[in-house]
């Protein structure tokens, strides 16, 4: 995965997406700061590399001799979406009832801006993204086939409570949120003819909230989830300059941090499995991934492409 042609995958492995800070499930940058996106297969390209399977490029915005600006907001809730999807609900059951989804709540702010700061010379584009996700986990405490009753259940939080002093959780609704903040920024600096550079810097923090859900034959007390901060910062230059019209030459420099700080969310407490009745399950304390998770990662690329064009 390339931004602006400097190499942004997330290196330590762990994000499905592949991307730096994926794991909280935020995307690294706005959409609404791509120009373009590149997508190479099997390039002939040696330029092109250090990946299986194929590559993506995204192009970010530049600013032009004209100032433009823009805003725009993002909904979706349950009434905006449709039902249980068909085809997954026919794999269940033939007797399965699509029914409305729970309620959940995504907002999505943001507003761009550009233009020369001296015209045919030097320009800026800006952007800032503010995400605000909510998705609640109902939970039926009827529907749950385990032996413990309502009544179990409160006591068993006021006994680990006034026993140790930590606080599991409630065992009913919960709700996961995913809260990002994203600030994009890029100058284009025409030195003369033959020379043009560029600095970009993207900051993408996240924060994700992810709460265990109960359901029919699991009990999940809410501090058995996880908090999960995240932060990137990446900024890339890149110079590129022409010899004539038979070579050319592109410099990028580029240097990313990445801070992922998994907690568990409450305090501190071994993880616990009580087996209740045939059926059912109790779960409680720290999530056991989580105790003392933190990776923080330096990233930094140095690529020069040089073309010689002939014939």
């Amino acid at each position: 995965i390339y931004i602006d042609g400097a190499v942004n995958n997330d290196v330590f492995g762990l994000s499905s997406s592949g991307t730096n800070g994926g794991q909280t499930g935020v995307s690294p940058v706005s959409i609404a700061v791509i120009d373009q996106i590149q997508v190479v297969i099997s390039p002939y390209d040696v330029t092109l590399g250090g990946f299986a399977g194929g590559g993506i490029n995204a192009v970010t915005k530049s600013g032009t001799n004209t100032w433009k600006g823009d805003a725009y907001f993002y909904t979706q809730g349950q009434g905006l979406a449709g039902k249980h999807n068909q085809t997954l609900a026919d794999r269940i059951s033939d007797d399965f009832e699509r029914e409305q989804l729970d309620d959940f709540s995504n907002r999505l702010y943001g507003a761009s801006f550009g233009g020369p700061l001296i015209k045919n010379k030097l320009f800026f584009f800006g952007n800032v993204e503010i995400q605000n996700d909510e998705t609640p986990s109902p939970f039926n405490l009827s529907e749950y086939e385990g032996d413990a009753t309502e009544s179990d259940l409160n006591d068993l939080r006021n006994y680990v409570q006034s026993t140790y002093g930590y606080d599991p959780g409630n065992f009913g609704n919960v709700v996961d949120k995913l809260e990002s903040t994203k600030l994009f920024g890029k100058l284009d600096y025409n030195l003369n003819e033959r020379n043009n550079l560029t600095l970009r810097h993207q900051y993408t923090k996240a924060e994700f909230t992810n709460q265990n859900a109960s359901d029919n034959d699991e009990i999940n007390f809410s501090n058995n989830g996880v908090y999960f901060p995240s932060t990137t910062n990446s900024t890339a230059l890149e110079l590129n300059t022409t010899f004539g019209t038979s070579a050319s030459n592109n410099l990028i420099l580029g240097y990313t941090s990445v801070l992922d700080d998994r907690d568990p969310l409450g305090g501190d407490f071994p993880y616990v499995i009580i087996f209740d009745g045939d059926n059912g399950q109790i779960e409680m304390g720290s999530e056991q991934f989580s105790t003392a998770n933190q990776l923080d990662q330096s990233i930094f690329t140095l690529t020069d492409n040089f073309k010689l064009y002939r014939g």
